[in-house]
Formats: C-alpha cells, sequence, structure tokens
C-alpha cells in the first residue's frame, strides 16, 4: 500500500533526518532512484536551514499540529512549495516520522497572484476615494468664490446650504479613506466631525 500510493510520502529518522524508505510516488516526485533518496537527509530537500526545521517540528509538537508548509528542491533544481503531513511513528524503539507531500506550488501561486491583485485594488480604491475627495473640495471651493459675488440673500442661504451638504459628504469620504471597511461608518464618528 506504501509503495503503490499514489501520494508522496516517506519515513524520516527524527534524530538524524535520513529518509529510511520512500514510495514509488516520492522517487517520480523528487526525481532520485530509491539508492540515491535512501541516501538523502531532509535538510537535503528542505531549502530551510536544518535547525528553522528543528524549531519548526518543536513548534508543531507543542502546538498538536502535524501540518507544515516548506520549499522543497527536486533533483533537477526546481524548488516547489509543499504542505507535509507528519505523523510520528515508532519502529522496534526509534522515533520516526511518516510524512505525506502534497505539492502546493500552484496553489501558493494562484494566492500570491489574488493577494497582489486585491493590493492593487485596494490602493486603486484610495486613489479614486482621494480624487473624489479632491473634487469635492475643488467644488466646494469654486461654491465659495461664487458666494463671494452673490448679494441677494435668499441665493447666498441656497449657496450656503449646497456648501455644507458638499461638506457632510467630504467627511463621509474622509472617513471611508481612514477606516479599514468600505461598507461601514460609525455615526458616532461622522457626526461629531460634521457637527
Amino acid at each position: 500500500m506504501f509503495n503503490a500510493h499514489g501520494a508522496v510520502m516517506y519515513i524520516v529518522d527524527l534524530e538524524t533526518f535520513n529518509i529510511i524508505d520512500a514510495n514509488e510516488s516520492a522517487l517520480k516526485f523528487y526525481g532520485y532512484d530509491r539508492e540515491t533518496m535512501l541516501t538523502k537527509r531532509i535538510p537535503d530537500l528542505n531549502m530551510t536551514p536544518e535547525v528553522e526545521i528543528r524549531e519548526e517540528i518543536k513548534r508543531a509538537v507543542k502546538e498538536n499540529r502535524a501540518h507544515y508548509v516548506f520549499k522543497h528542491k527536486l533533483a533537477n533544481g526546481d524548488i516547489r512549495d509543499v504542505e507535509i503531513y507528519a505523523n510520528p511513528i515508532k519502529i522496534q524503539g526509534r522515533s520516526y516520522s511518516f510524512s505525506i507531500v502534497h505539492d502546493i506550488t500552484e496553489q501558493k501561486k494562484a494566492e500570491d497572484t489574488i493577494m497582489q491583485q486585491l493590493l492593487e485594488k485596494e490602493i486603486l480604491l484610495k486613489e479614486v476615494h482621494h480624487r473624489m475627495k479632491n473634487n469635492i473640495n475643488s467644488i466646494s471651493s469654486l461654491l465659495q468664490i461664487e458666494l463671494e459675488s452673490i448679494t441677494n440673500n435668499e441665493a447666498k442661504n441656497i449657496v450656503k446650504d449646497s456648501i455644507n451638504r458638499i461638506e457632510s459628504i467630504r467627511v463621509m469620504y474622509d472617513k471611508l479613506l481612514l477606516s479599514d471597511t468600505y461598507n461601514k461608518l460609525s455615526i458616532n464618528t461622522y457626526m461629531n466631525e460634521l457637527i
């Protein structure tokens, strides 16, 4: 079952980090023949320094976690992001790790692309808010200039009312621009500044 399974699997001596067995899928994935693979240690495959690997294992044991994400190097030099599920096993009194490896390189690339797109959209949204705020300020300034030339009191009151309404929109855009959420705004914060 171990050798015929489609998942990449190997067994590692936890003291020496020597790979003591690997299935056919592991040999295909890493690109080594069985003889070469069984001469390898985990630090030969893992791009993380051995000290950090041991620290990560200690953290995982402390957190009761059997899941790791590392970068592994294949025989041809390719670097792959891998997700490892490892469980301790005992064989003749020695501690080993039975590990199942999943290649998540494409998933990581997709996640990185999505995160980059989200960051770009966030920057774009903030830029749009900033431009909107500038446009609102420009309209308010133009109305202020117009107000100075109006002599009719009724017309002055209409323009002042318009300026106040535009100012309420500007305050809201200021608050949205500084807010962590795009769809909620504290009425308390908004009204205090507006007043």
